[in-house]
């Protein structure tokens, strides 16, 4: 199966959070490997273009395979995801600002 590029958004303490794209064979895929992301099917009102255009420009920061990871988010996966909240509490996630 062909994989897809998803939208994403990582949400970070402290600041606003972090748009990603994944390449993915599926949304259950990412679900899977990251409960604590939010998916997008159509893009939210706070996903611009001036954030499409960050990410596109940005490539080794904010676009990855979601079976072969690499930088920034290789490093939250080895180091990092066991101890996100959300990531042990999947039912624990709460709406995203722009679904409320």
């Amino acid at each position: 199966m062909k994989k897809k590029k998803f939208l994403v958004f990582r949400s970070l303490l402290g600041t606003s959070g972090q748009w990603l794209y994944l390449y993915a064979r599926s949304k259950e895929d990412i679900e899977r490997r990251f409960p604590e992301f939010y998916l997008f099917d159509v893009p939210p009102k706070r996903f611009d273009a001036a954030k499409a255009q960050l990410i596109e420009k940005h490539p080794d920061l904010f676009i990855f395979d979601i079976d072969n990871l690499h930088g920034l988010l290789k490093d939250y996966v080895e180091n990092e995801q066991k101890d996100d909240y959300i990531y042990q509490n999947p039912d624990k996630k709460g709406p995203f600002v722009d679904d409320i």
